[in-house]
């Protein structure tokens, strides 16, 4: 049998090599989501291709463990450029994930009267406490851009306020539109984030203090009774809070009304 030239064995190493470099740029270069942001404008890329081009570096990854198999036993140093691709490569998407650390996610959305889109974003690693609400302004082909309404924060001790969901309300993470205009981004029954669409208000860190609990319902909603049991056993009653509580005495939901009335009786025991 023949044995194969180093020449041709050099020929494998630097195809295989060439291919692996190939597939390294195309994962970082058409990224499967991107998230930038500058000033107020985030734009968003979401394409097709970033599991496509992973499977493709998974495939180069083979062929270079293949060919320094194959080339291993000729002392020619092009053998170990597939050596050095194979020890290197496994680190890929550990530099991806570190390029990426701040990224995030829409984890929901709604549509106003007007047809508008807004999205509420969340960090896609624990690493980010940010939740920012955006409203579309456009999309073509993989890209979204939206104007950055307002920015809140995942920490408790930044500002939240704890609200009444409504009875059915979707999903743990969401953005809610309420019958005032109001945009609400709540993880569970904390509310962490708003913007009042008509007076171009910002809730924000601190000034969730001033929406009420009741602000998700609307006049015909049934009120979460875990949400309200949660507010109820809190004793948190302090002066703000009881002014918001007056406030709800003539909400045009007659269980808002009870619950206000009852959160007031509390007060006083």
């Amino acid at each position: 049998m023949k044995q194969q030239s180093p020449e041709l064995t050099n020929r494998i190493s630097l195809v295989a090599t060439g291919i692996m470099i190939l597939a390294v740029w195309l994962y970082f270069a058409f990224p499967g989501y991107g998230y930038k942001e500058l000033g107020n404008e985030i734009t968003v890329t979401t394409t097709p291709f970033g599991g496509l081009f992973f499977w493709f570096g998974v495939l180069a990854w083979i062929l270079c463990f293949y060919a320094f198999s194959y080339c291993i036993k000729f002392k020619t140093w092009v053998r170990f450029l597939p050596f050095i691709m194979l020890v290197l490569t496994p680190f890929v998407p550990l530099f991806a994930s570190l390029d990426h650390e701040f990224d995030y996610a829409v984890k929901s959305k709604v549509t106003d009267r007007d047809g508008t889109e807004y999205h509420l974003f969340l960090p896609d690693t624990s690493a980010g406490t940010d939740i920012k609400i955006g409203k579309l302004i456009s999309r073509s082909g993989f890209k979204s851009t939206y104007e950055k309404l307002v920015n809140g924060s995942l920490e408790l001790m930044m500002g939240y306020v704890p609200v009444i969901r409504p009875v059915g309300s979707p999903g743990f993470t969401t953005l809610t539109l309420t019958s005032n205009r109001i945009l609400v981004g709540h993880v569970g029954r904390r509310a962490f984030v708003g913007y009042d669409l008509d007076r171009h208000i910002k809730y924000e860190f601190e000034d969730m203090e001033k929406l009420s609990p009741f602000v998700l319902l609307g006049k015909d909603d049934m009120p979460s009774e875990d949400d309200f049991k949660a507010i109820e056993n809190s004793g948190d009653f302090g002066e703000a809070k009881l002014k918001k509580f007056r406030g709800e005495l003539s909400n045009p939901n007659p269980k808002v009304r009870a619950m206000a009335q009852r959160l007031l009786k509390n007060s006083t025991k």
